[in-house]
């Protein structure tokens, strides 16, 4: 302690400051991790959302199919 200032206060001053610097880096972990789960959810909904239209053409063309078939069968 020299001129009454404390060397311990530096070295606590360096802490706080090592300490904000690893919650900023886990906050900017945590913020990029909730955008690239917002992000998947939305690209997850968009390929259910693709699944079905898909699943709906199929029933459609099935449908379609059948009625072919039937108008076949009727002509011989």
């Amino acid at each position: 302690m020299e001129n009454g200032i404390d060397e311990d206060d530096d070295e606590e001053d360096g802490d706080l400051d090592e300490e904000d610097g690893e919650v900023d880096h886990i906050l900017s972990i945590y913020y990029g991790d909730s955008k690239r789960i917002k992000q998947y959810g939305l690209y997850r909904k968009a390929y259910v959302q693709q699944l079905e239209t898909s699943r709906m053409k199929l029933t459609q063309l099935g449908q379609e199919l059948q009625r072919a078939r039937k108008q076949l069968l009727l002509l011989l």
